[in-house]
C-alpha cells in the first residue's frame, strides 16, 4: 500500500506544479511511466509490493485457501 500512495503522490504533486506540461497527451504519458519506473526500481526492484495478488486470484483458489485455514 506504501509503494501505492507514493505512486500516486508523486503524480498528484507533478500534476500540480506543472500544469501546463501535463495537459499535453502524450508527454503526460511518458513522465508518468518514467516516474513510475523511478519508484519501481527504487522502492520495489523485484515487484514484490506491487501487486495485490488477492485480486490476481482466481475466486476458486481464494476459497480454497480459507476453507484450508478452517480446517487447520
Amino acid at each position: 500500500m506504501l509503494v501505492l500512495t507514493l505512486r500516486m503522490m508523486i503524480e498528484f504533486i507533478l500534476r500540480n506544479n506543472y500544469v501546463s506540461f501535463f495537459e499535453i497527451e502524450k508527454p503526460c504519458a511518458i513522465a508518468l511511466e518514467k516516474a513510475n519506473l523511478l519508484i519501481t526500481n527504487m522502492f520495489d526492484p523485484n515487484m514484490l509490493y506491487s501487486r495485490f495478488a488477492f485480486f490476481e486470484s482466481e475466486i476458486e483458489a481464494v476459497n480454497k485457501k480459507f476453507t484450508v485455514r478452517l480446517n487447520e
